[in-house]
Order: structure tokens, then C-alpha cells, then sequence
């Protein structure tokens, strides 16, 4: 089945939980995020972001390791890094920035380096070198790389809204995101160093489900990597994709990249 949904009776939508995710990869990883204070704002106010590592969408549950993780804005073709800051209370990393203009504004940020391994006693974070240390047998090892893309002050058309930014696997909207309403299907399509990937697919909304790894809706992106979502509901909505490839050797056997692209529904 190729860009498609299943559906339950009468319309409601399929509830994908955490054992048919884990079927296509593992649920030991958190999903990287980047989530705003706010998705709208004016010119001199400042936006404060949330680097997020969560199960439970959208919670952060525990801390990035601050040399681990990027953040970036765009305001038109104009891109700037951004400072990020240790807060251990809130189990999160932040930073904030102030928009020029009353204009979209496009956050993307990476979280690179982690690495989980499965042990005998379970699954560990941490280097095989590091668990070996402690006396944990490592049967094996994945190494995360994690891509996130945030649509924001999205009141007016943004002409830049499909523009790449290189990302390693990057979602593309098919249509801005400015215009998404309750009912819609939305398009999006997915690359892989620069190529279409067709790959699963989950989509959820800020507060679905209190439940880790609980998505409201799975589809497929087809030979072209185009996939659609169908909006069902108002609020924050996050799409995410991942490609899992055999390590060309050293201390892990799978290499693993996600990615998530973030959007509001008004």
C-alpha cells in the first residue's frame, strides 16, 4: 500500500501505537524536537524554543548532551545558529530568538552522535566502548542521527516554504503549511541525500496521546517519496520518517536517521 491510510469504522482515524512503530525501527530512541513557545508572533518579540528528546509527544523526558545538538533559523534566505543552554529541571535544552519581521520564519535543527546499544541487560545508552566498561555485554549497536523542521508565523504565504536546507533525510511540504486546515490531506515528500525515499511514515498532534510512541496516523510514501497526511484535528502536528542502513563497519551494526518536520494547524 503506497500513500495510503487504513482506517477504522466510520471515519476515525488508525491509532498506530509503539508495537507496530517498533516494527520499523527501534522505540529505544527518543524523537528529537524542536518546539516553540509559540508558532505565531510579531516583529521584537522573542521566541523561546525547546530542544526536546521525547516518546511521549510532545514532552521532553530527558536532557540532549548540549555538544550533541544544532539549532538554526531562516528568515527569508538569511540563516543563523542559535545559542543553545542546559535546563536539567525542565529536562530540555533551550534557546530563543527575536524575529525582525512579521514574516515566516523556517527552525530546523539536528541532534547527531547518539548511540544505543542492545545488552543483556537490555537496551543501554551509551558507546559499546563505554557499556563494555561497566560490564555490560553489548550484543549490538545503532548510531541516531535526527532531523527536525519547524514551520513558523505561518499567517501569511511563505514563498520559501519547500526551500531544502540540506538536511541528511528532509521532509518537504508539498503545499505551505500557512494554509493547512482541519479536513485537509497534506503532501509532503521525503529525501535521502537528496533523493526520494519511499518509507513509512507516522503523523501525531500536540496531545494526542499521553502514551509513549502513540502516533494518530501511519501512511506510506510511494516511489516518488511523496506521502500524504490527513489533517484531522487543530493544534501542533509533527510527521516523521526514518531509514535505518547496515554500519560500513566499526563499533555499530546499524545507522539509523529520523526525521520530523513540526507545523501548526489552526
Amino acid at each position: 500500500m503506497k500513500a495510503a491510510v487504513s482506517w477504522i469504522s466510520r471515519g476515525a482515524i488508525w491509532l498506530v501505537t509503539g508495537a507496530i512503530a517498533l516494527a520499523a525501527t527501534s522505540a529505544h530512541a527518543h524523537e528529537f524536537l524542536l518546539k516553540p513557545d509559540r508558532f505565531t508572533f510579531k516583529k521584537g518579540e522573542t521566541v523561546y524554543i525547546h530542544a526536546m528528546a521525547s516518546h511521549v509527544f510532545m514532552v521532553s523526558e530527558e536532557m540532549e548532551p548540549l555538544d550533541t545538538v544544532e539549532a538554526k533559523v531562516r528568515r527569508g534566505k538569511t540563516i543563523t545558529p542559535l545559542k543553545l543552554t542546559e535546563n536539567a529541571k525542565g529536562l530540555q535544552l533551550e534557546t530563543s530568538f527575536s524575529p525582525t519581521a512579521d514574516a515566516p520564519v523556517l527552525l530546523f535543527g539536528r541532534r547527531f552522535d547518539d548511540v544505543v546499544c542492545a545488552t543483556t541487560r537490555g537496551m543501554r545508552d551509551g558507546t559499546r566502548k563505554e557499556l563494555e566498561a561497566k560490564g555490560l555485554i553489548v550484543k549490538s549497536c545503532t548510531r541516531y542521527e535526527k532531523f527536525t523542521k519547524v514551520w513558523l508565523n505561518t499567517r501569511v504565504a511563505d514563498k520559501n516554504f519547500a526551500e531544502l536546507v540540506g538536511q541528511k533525510l528532509e521532509i518537504i511540504p508539498l503545499a505551505d503549511p500557512a494554509f493547512a486546515k482541519v479536513g485537509d490531506e497534506m503532501q509532503f515528500k521525503v529525501l535521502y541525500d537528496g533523493k526520494p525515499l519511499s518509507t513509512a511514515a507516522w503523523a501525531t498532534y500536540d496531545g494526542f496521546s499521553k502514551r509513549e510512541n502513540t502516533y494518530a496516523y501511519y501512511t506510506e510514501a510511494d516511489a516518488q517519496g511523496v506521502l500524504n497526511v490527513k489533517i484531522t484535528a487543530p493544534g501542533v502536528w509533527m510527521v516523521r520518517v526514518a531509514h535505518a542502513m547496515k554500519a560500513g563497519g566499526g563499533d555499530v551494526e546499524t545507522v539509523e536517521t529520523r526525521a520530523v518536520a513540526m507545523f501548526e494547524v489552526r
